[in-house]
């Protein structure tokens, strides 16, 4: 019986220690574990965070493209001003404001004071980072909430590159029908200004510009800007015909004036010279006179023609040699009266 007690002892001294081994290797195996884990969850906190990067970069790139689209597109060159409300709806969504906005109102039907809408609000979630000497499951939570986060960066995206879309097809659709329609009246003011201009080189300009406006509608290529040029070489050249027809009807209208003020001066009037008869030929009298001319048009505002100066008559004009020599007598040579009567020394 004394010799078996050391062979107890020894036996129950290896099962000690192989059960301290065992809790060893379970204990190591353990923290192994958990360190695997922990560098697992940080490099999944690290992607994430990554991928979070990537998805605010590219939302920051769309948005600023949206906005610079919706605040360039001029109002004309919509069918719906809604298409642009759209963009700038979808931008500001993406920034927050959307959601703040529509809480607010809600809170206000509801009839909330400010203390309790904002107690009732719930607060947004910030994004974490992944700190190195964080714990698995902080890691892990971490990971979550900036994959949320990422989630919604892509959901932003994808309704602003939508209405951004929807945007620019509907202004490629408008501004084409604007330069069917520029073409269109282009080519009727060509054709109806026909001889009613001034200057016919602005018809010949408006030919020339509606030609390259038909070339860039027939182009499927063709860009929405070089549209919009096309356009507005057609609406100048518009205004040089329209400027061209004013010019030539004001200047119809003038010579209309002209023409009518000198009809109405009636025809050109005067008096002849008195030649007295001589002896042998014909009675004396007055020569030229009146010239007749076309009957003038009524012109009541034009004051009446003078009344035509009496004849002259030698009889009264002592200066006259019929007067002197019907007073005196002593010249010798016959006098005649207007109506070339001798009326002294005849013979």
């Amino acid at each position: 019986m004394d010799d078996s007690t050391p062979r107890t002892d020894r036996r129950r001294l290896w099962i000690v220690v192989a059960a301290i081994a065992a809790v060893a290797l379970v204990a190591g195996g353990v923290v192994a574990c958990r360190r695997v884990a922990r560098s697992h969850a940080l490099a999944d906190c690290g992607n994430a965070a990554g991928a979070y990067r990537g998805a605010v970069r590219h939302l920051d790139v769309t948005r600023a493209e949206a906005v610079r689209q919706a605040r360039d597109t001029p109002a004309g060159d919509v069918s719906d001003p809604k298409v642009v409300q759209a963009v700038t709806t979808a931008t500001e969504a993406s920034e927050g404001k959307d959601a703040k906005d529509a809480k607010q109102t809600k809170d206000a039907k509801q009839g909330k004071d400010a203390k309790q809408a904002k107690q009732d609000r719930p607060a947004e979630e910030a994004v974490p980072d992944c700190p190195a000497d964080a714990g698995t499951g902080t890691l892990k939570d971490n990971a979550a909430a900036i994959r949320r986060a990422t989630g919604q960066a892509l959901k932003h995206d994808k309704a602003i590159s939508t209405a951004t879309a929807a945007l620019g097809k509907d202004v490629k659709k408008t501004v084409k029908a604007h330069l069917g329609q520029a073409i269109a009246d282009g080519d009727q003011l060509l054709g109806s200004s026909d001889g009613q201009v001034a200057d016919n080189a602005t018809r010949d300009a408006l030919k020339a510009a509606l030609d390259q406006a038909k070339a860039v509608q027939g182009n499927g290529k063709a860009t929405t800007g070089q549209q919009r040029k096309a356009i507005q070489a057609i609406a100048d050249q518009t205004k040089a015909v329209n400027d061209s027809k004013t010019a030539k009807q004001q200047a119809d209208q003038a010579a209309a004036a002209s023409q009518s003020a000198g009809a109405s001066g009636g025809s050109a009037g005067g008096y002849g010279n008195y030649a007295p008869a001589r002896s042998g030929g014909n009675g004396g009298g007055w020569s030229g006179g009146r010239s007749s001319g076309p009957a003038p048009a009524p012109a009541p505002h034009y004051a009446p023609a003078p009344s035509a100066p009496a004849p002259y008559n030698p009889l009264n004009d002592p200066n006259s040699r019929v007067w002197h020599d019907l007073h005196h007598q002593n010249s010798g040579q016959p006098g005649y009266d207007p109506n070339g009567v001798c009326i002294v020394n005849c013979f």
